[in-house]
């Protein structure tokens, strides 16, 4: 009896730690003041981070015209859904008000183009396949084209400036159709060629002077 009673005085007592801390916690609202504190302190990280890749970079490379991906592409980070597009709409008007901002100081044009598939595209036979790009890898599974995924997709950027086909609205799964087009031609004409060193001619332009990507 005696080992009941205590079993049931350390419940109470267990019970009653618990009701006091839910109390306290509701009380003085703690849960929300550390997420409000995190987010703050991760939101000052990110800020930092972008104004000094953008700094870094336009000291390096002191571009004329900077051409990025559409700043409508959601981000994405290790964090729940609803706080990553958070996250992900915050850091898009960061990186949009710094370059904006930037352009106008340094005297430089900004341009944004469609990203569907940048990191996934061959910039060297066109092909497009989810399976050519391994985190940061990439390996074209066609003619084994191989470099670091970010300088894929910056390069395919750049052949997208002035795409006559692929505007920056272009629908994700248009532009698919549009770059398996493209492979599917440069292989005829590849298998047709009857002159050494014969291609077909791609829908591209030619980038202006000092032009970087990112």
């Amino acid at each position: 009896m005696d080992q009941r009673h205590r079993l049931h005085a350390l419940q109470k007592k267990l019970r009653d730690r618990r009701d006091i801390k839910a109390k306290r916690i509701k009380k003085f609202n703690l849960g929300c003041q550390k997420l409000n504190q995190t987010t703050k302190r991760t939101k000052a990280t990110l800020e930092c981070e972008i104004n000094t890749g953008i700094n870094q970079l336009l000291r390096s490379k002191n571009p004329s015209l900077l051409i990025t991906e559409d700043l409508r592409h959601v981000f994405t980070f290790s964090a729940p859904k609803s706080i990553n597009r958070k996250f992900s709409f915050w850091a898009r008007g960061k990186i949009q008000d710094r370059i904006a901002f930037k352009a106008l100081a340094e005297g430089f044009r900004h341009e944004q183009v469609n990203p569907a598939y940048g990191s996934q595209t061959c910039p060297h036979c066109d092909y497009v396949d989810s399976k050519n790009r391994n985190r940061d890898y990439f390996k074209c599974l066609h003619c084994r084209y191989e470099d670091q995924s970010d300088r894929v997709a910056a390069l395919n950027y750049a052949r997208r400036y002035d795409d006559c086909e692929i505007d920056r609205y272009t629908p994700y799964r248009q532009v698919k159709i549009i770059l398996l087009s493209r492979f599917h031609r440069r292989l005829e004409a590849e298998q047709s060629a009857t002159v050494q060193g014969r291609t077909l001619d791609t829908v591209t332009c030619a980038s202006s002077p000092r032009m970087i990507e990112i």
